[in-house]
């Protein structure tokens, strides 16, 4: 936990020293050694915002501290955030703080700005967690697949828009929906739709090896910060105590079910 904890500042530190570059959750994702996929649930639980809103924010408070400070113009804080036309800066510094960037240089007005946070270590009671363990075959998620964009406000949730819109969705006979999350060369790649033991290398489907999986239930109803608290509960406080640990050759695949069941799958291997 203590060294989880370090790697989740090392990630605030190195937001901060690249803040005006272009930042990619994978390589955020590796300094703490997590999928992207439970790195951004776990950022998004602990700071209490997603990454790419927390990314964006932190952009313009230190750009409303540019303004305050007079050294730098309007246009040439827009060019040094990254905002290619003034009239974008210019949009996203209101829609955050209520005033424009020419408004905010008055000495009067006060800006609430987003601070970076400090991840600290406390100590807790120990935690009762319930699961199944499961040793499947190869099988095989077939669908629709696509990249989640750092904008999402939770992961994968463009994805899942297209799923929703695609006019036959791939479901298996009991209507059992099972979604993977795979590290892309830049961001997360979503795969959603059946679970089959075929073979079929088509777009869209997924090859999954066999192995041992931890099963953990969840009520389908549960709140994204509960989902992503899940998350940082599982590995954060229960593989480290556990006989096991994360195969990450394995993909997390969470399963949906019609009797409003909610299932996260995680890949394991002795340790």
């Amino acid at each position: 936990m203590e060294n989880g904890i370090k790697k989740l500042n090392d990630v605030i530190e190195y937001i901060e020293k690249n803040i005006r570059e272009e930042i990619t959750c994978s390589e955020l994702a590796k300094i703490t050694v997590l999928s992207e996929y439970e790195f951004r649930r776990i950022f998004s639980f602990l700071v209490g915002i997603p990454l790419g809103e927390y990314i964006r924010k932190r952009r313009l408070s230190l750009a409303a501290e540019e303004l305050k400070s007079g050294k730098y113009s309007v246009s040439e804080i827009a060019t040094r955030y990254g905002y290619d036309e003034f009239s974008s800066f210019t949009r996203a510094f209101k829609e955050m703080f209520g005033v424009s960037p020419s408004e905010a240089k008055q000495e009067k007005v006060k800006l609430e700005l987003l601070t970076k946070p400090r991840f600290t270590l406390s100590v807790q009671a120990g935690m009762v967690m319930s699961y199944t363990e499961e040793e499947l075959p190869e099988f095989t998620i077939k669908g629709v697949c696509g990249e989640s964009q750092l904008s999402d406000t939770c992961c994968c949730e463009s994805v899942w828009q297209r799923y929703e819109k695609k006019e036959q969705k791939i479901e298996s006979d009991d209507n059992v929906i099972y979604a993977a999350y795979v590290n892309g060369e830049r961001n997360v790649l979503c795969y959603i739709g059946m679970k089959t033991s075929t073979k079929d290398t088509e777009e869209g489907c997924l090859q999954i090896d066999g192995g041992k999986w931890l099963c953990f239930d969840l009520s389908v109803s549960a709140s994204e910060k509960e989902i992503n608290d899940f998350y940082e509960r599982i590995i954060f406080s229960f593989l480290p105590s556990s006989i096991y640990e994360k195969d990450d050759n394995r993909p997390n695949v969470e399963v949906f079910g019609q009797d409003e069941y909610f299932i996260i799958m995680i890949p394991v291997r002795a340790k």
